[in-house]
């Protein structure tokens, strides 16, 4: 992805070589199968940093299967992305003239606090939660209103990465909830995140309450609560087998291994857990818009144990 951009080989090279891209194929993509060849998809200047990331969400690189398409990570600021020390994600779209890249967090820009700036500290809350097939949608979180600019409780967005166009996905918190103060930062509202293939489907945890069965029996304020976002509505997705409400958030999205599928391809099956501690590591397998769950974690010992512990290894596709 990184790679450097072969400069154009002579006539004579070209004509010799029968792919198509023969022009780029010199140095070490000469070398390369298929009539592949190395090409430079970020911008020459980097805000005197460098490509950095890993496999892991979100500071992730992720393409489309064509890889016309490509989410990638940098350590330093260009193209317009929040002037503070973080990893901040670019998108890179390969046209007819080359690849053309721009900033995720300029699209979805984010409050900064300069008492921060001197320690150096990562702040991956503009970090886009991975990449649609198609190259166009991806989700991050911010706690500046993309309209107004003022500060906003944390709230997650789903973003066109084509069109700049972003979309808020978490509905007010309901009335009374003490989980969400008025100032800057506020209430975590958007964490855990995950989606299908197409983000038309995102599951997000927030200790707020943003829907009136959130308030239940046994759900604190200060307990997070799991939510699907579709068709433009944030409903309660944590839910017992028995339909109670209860807490819950996605299995360990940000570290899952890519095609680990905690969300369906199509985003109707998910995998949550009550929590990151014992006794809440219950695995539950969900399916969208039933208000209820299965407990997929069970004891095989005699008489069997207690269904918790569970780690989630992945899923197929179909959940």
């Amino acid at each position: 992805m990184a790679g450097c951009l072969a400069t154009p080989a002579s006539p004579a090279a070209a004509q010799s070589d029968p792919c198509p891209n023969a022009e780029y194929r010199v140095g070490l993509s000469a070398h390369l199968p298929d009539c592949r060849a190395y090409e430079k998809v970020s911008p020459a200047y980097k805000g005197n940093g460098e490509i950095a990331g890993g496999l892991t969400l979100p500071s992730a690189f992720r393409a489309t299967p064509d890889g016309r398409r490509i989410l990638y990570p940098a350590d330093s600021v260009f193209l317009g992305a929040p002037a503070f020390p973080q990893i901040n994600g670019y998108f890179a779209d390969r046209g007819a003239a080359g690849w053309a890249s721009r900033s995720v967090s300029a699209l979805l820009p984010y409050n900064v606090n300069p008492s921060v700036l001197p320690t150096g500290m990562v702040n991956t809350d503009t970090q886009p939660f991975g990449l649609s097939p198609d190259g166009r949608k991806t989700v991050a979180v911010t706690d500046r209103d993309p309209v107004t600019g003022g500060a906003i409780p944390k709230q997650p967005y789903r973003i066109d990465l084509v069109s700049g166009d972003v979309e808020r996905m978490a509905p007010d918190a309901v009335a009374g909830d003490p989980s969400v103060p008025l100032s800057t930062g506020g209430a975590n509202i958007g964490f855990g995140i995950a989606g299908d293939h197409t983000f038309a489907n995102v599951y997000y945890s927030s200790l707020a309450q943003l829907t009136p069965d959130s308030v239940a029996p046994g759900i604190s304020a200060a307990d997070a609560k799991l939510y699907r976002y579709a068709d433009g509505e944030s409903l309660l997705a944590s839910y017992l087998p028995d339909g109670t409400p209860t807490k819950g958030i996605m299995v360990d999205s940000a570290n899952d291994p890519v095609g680990s599928n905690s969300v369906s391809a199509d985003g109707q099956v998910y995998w949550f857990t009550q929590g990151t501690q014992q006794p809440d590591r219950r695995l539950f397998r969900g399916v969208a818009g039933v208000q209820g769950s299965t407990l997929v974690s069970a004891s095989e010992a005699t008489p069997p144990g207690p269904a918790d512990g569970a780690t989630f290894g992945g899923a197929s596709a179909d959940g």
